[in-house]
């Protein structure tokens, strides 16, 4: 049972909810994709090519042990609206190997350097290696980059990703 009274348990229940919207709106997104204009879709031909590039780079960077720079790499050009389940998934893993390396007392500093639009993709990966972590280690870290991400940008990135419809 949770206690609305302890903020764990508070933020567990938002992004819970924030989780189950966001596969109810993907479902909804299919099925009113023909009334909705896609754009910078791209082909999932360019999209996996986009991300083998990307890829190459950010494992150079968690080579090199720069993890804060991987993250930034790792966040550039996401495959939105890709059609391609794969390319989202390796694309979700790739942030998600890169903010693993970073240490808890660099993710306020880490956030504050990126933009507020690459903040909302951040909390877009967020929701997405929420739905599929394997792991209590990887659920643990993404809650805790999920609070700080919403602590820094406010419940506005929340509404932000949750309204966006093209979807990671």
């Amino acid at each position: 049972v949770l206690h609305s009274s302890s903020l764990p348990s508070r933020l567990l229940c938002v992004v819970c909810l924030c989780c189950c919207l966001l596969h109810a709106m993907a479902d909804y997104e299919g099925e009113v994709e023909a009334d909705v204009e896609e754009r910078d879709v791209g082909s999932s031909s360019e999209h996996a090519s986009k991300l083998e590039a990307r890829a190459k780079e950010v494992q150079g960077l968690l080579n090199q042990g720069s993890f804060v720079r991987a993250l930034q790499a790792a966040i550039q050009d996401p495959p939105l609206g890709c059609k391609d389940e794969s390319v989202k998934e390796k694309s979700a893993a790739l942030v998600l190997s890169s903010i693993q390396g970073i240490k808890d007392a660099e993710i306020d500093k880490v956030l504050k350097d990126l933009s507020e639009e690459d903040r909302d993709v951040l909390m877009k990966y967020i929701y997405r290696a929420l739905g599929t972590a394997q792991t209590a280690q990887e659920s643990g870290v993404l809650f805790k980059w999920h609070a700080k991400t919403e602590e820094i940008t406010g419940l506005g990135s929340i509404v932000r990703v949750l309204a966006e419809r093209r979807g990671l």
